[in-house]
């Protein structure tokens, strides 16, 4: 791992992973990517991956580059690919554009794609790793998670009240937070490929899941009904897709379900670990969770929550409420951030996914 970087370093490296997230929802399966040149102490281009099949972020700021890079250095906040692909390998790009230094955040996971450090020190370049990699890492999460663990990325998002509790003895949850905060889960639905939310919420709640008050795709609905005994008639079934995953084959779906059948005897671990599988292998890399306890409190305890969302609402409901996360051991919350929402305090973080992933790229 490199050591021992400049102010510039940093300042490079920040740009480049800041670009990076300017191909958010556009470049996926590939993760994004930012990249910075700076020759005689200055930054001199820029670029990052745009959308998937498009010129890598090397590449790119190779071309928006209107001087000779000989001799310069390149940071970029992935390490650059060495195999052909949609686009050919950018550690070929590299060579030819004369630069002679390459900085990286972080190395790739993918086996495909990596050794591209490797391959350019054996050509001479001056090569170093892990400047910034924590943050390289908080902004690609899904595609690390995808490559690492091998399923999709889950996302949880719990809302309750001063008092902890996520609803009233009746059910009724309307609404714990303000609009400011339902307009931010509705952004992170669009941000993820598909949706889940416990049977409990289906059933009191009705929900319709969709993305509404901006413009995005609808996430697909994922439902886990073991025992075929959720209504037809509920508003998520009459979404443009479903994944149905149960024991029972239902003959009073419409096209737009497709189901997978589950086996009988398999317990909740075992048809979540079927479920995750069977999403990786559809490509879905992300999974947004929205409660409530029941779901939430298992994921928690399988140590299957990558990042959480947990919204308080300025209200205390009754003390017979009903409680949030259930948990039999104590749990290290890692805050990642704070965000006020009108009236309405959103705390995001995870519980040790973002260390566990560092440790992962360091064997």
């Amino acid at each position: 791992m490199g050591n021992n970087f400049s102010k510039l370093d940093l300042e490079a490296m920040s740009l480049a992973i800041d670009l990076s997230k300017k191909g958010q929802t556009k470049v996926s399966p590939n993760p994004m990517v930012g990249a910075v040149i700076v020759k005689n102490f200055k930054i001199i281009a820029s670029g990052y991956h745009r959308e998937f099949g498009s010129d890598h972020a090397e590449v790119d700021a190779i071309k928006n580059a209107d001087e000779s890079l000989v001799g310069a250095s390149i940071y970029v906040s992935l390490e650059p690919c060495n195999h052909y692909g949609k686009t050919p390998p950018c550690t070929k790009a590299i060579l030819d554009s004369g630069i002679t230094r390459v900085i990286c955040a972080v190395l790739d996971p993918n086996p495909k794609a990596q050794g591209g450090l490797d391959y350019l020190r054996a050509e001479g370049i001056e090569c170093q790793s892990g400047l910034l990699s924590k943050e390289a890492i908080e902004v690609n999460k899904v595609f690390f998670i995808n490559q690492i663990k091998k399923r999709p990325k889950i996302s949880v998002k719990l809302a309750q009240t001063l008092n902890g509790k996520i609803a009233r003895k009746d059910g009724t949850s309307k609404w714990i937070t303000g609009d400011k905060s339902r307009f931010e889960v509705h952004k992170m639905r669009s941000l993820h490929k598909a949706i889940l939310v416990g049977n409990t919420t289906l059933i009191e709640d009705n929900p319709e899941l969709n993305v509404r008050h901006l413009k995005g795709d609808d996430p697909i609905i994922i439902v886990i009904d073991k025992t075929a005994k959720l209504d037809r008639n509920l508003k998520i079934f009459k979404s443009k897709k479903v994944f149905y995953y149960s024991c029972i084959k239902r003959l009073d779906f419409l096209k737009n379900i497709e189901q997978i059948t589950i086996a009988k005897n398999s317990n909740y671990t075992v048809i979540w670990k079927l479920v995750l599988q069977d999403l990786y292998s559809k490509g879905i890399d992300s999974l947004f969770v929205e409660g409530g306890k029941e779901v939430s409190s298992f994921l928690l305890k399988e140590n299957l929550i990558d990042e959480f969302y947990l919204f308080f609402g300025m209200k205390y409901f009754a003390s017979n409420g009903k409680d949030g996360l259930f948990l039999e051991k104590d749990k290290e919350f890692n805050l990642l951030e704070t965000k006020a929402l009108g009236d309405s305090l959103m705390l995001r973080g995870d519980f040790g996914c973002l260390q566990e992933l560092l440790k992962s790229l360091e064997k």
